[in-house]
């Protein structure tokens, strides 16, 4: 947000005379803070939520069958997550860490092992949706 000095949130005639002190004081209030100047931004019409619009559009939910290779693969990703989450068992009890240091680790463990197996199935499904675009584009089901 540095750039962004026409904004008028900070610099002369705010309360905020350096980029850096409006975002250690954000920072300092948390996310409250955050969202409260988002709000004052789109209340000034210095921030617009933008959303693509359904209208007309159609979709079916398709079940994609997993192949031998992916399964297989699936399969060893478990694995190889069964061991690292064992390595880092040993790791956070040889840290002897205080208790909000082990929350944060774990926490940064279970959101990266959600991460990779989140975008693993988004993967599974790759070719059939590339399939399924190019047939579109043949039937000419897709405005350029």
């Amino acid at each position: 947000m540095a750039y962004m000095s026409r904004l008028g949130i900070w610099g002369v005639g705010t309360p905020f005379k350096e980029f850096t002190d409006y975002i250690q004081a954000v920072e300092k209030r948390g996310v409250g803070a955050m969202e409260i100047v988002a709000m004052d931004m789109k209340l000034r019409g210095m921030y617009i939520a933008r959303q693509l619009s359904f209208h007309g559009v159609s979709f079916k939910i398709e079940e994609i069958p997993l192949s031998k290779d992916f399964i297989e693969m699936y399969d060893a990703a478990v694995a190889l997550w069964v061991k690292a989450r064992s390595y880092f068992q040993q790791a956070a009890e040889y840290m002897d860490a205080d208790p909000r240091l082990r929350k944060t680790m774990w926490g940064q463990f279970w959101s990266a092992h959600q991460r990779f197996f989140k975008y693993l199935c988004i993967a599974a499904k790759v070719k059939h949706v590339v399939r399924i675009a190019r047939e579109a584009v043949k039937n000419g089901k897709v405005d350029n």
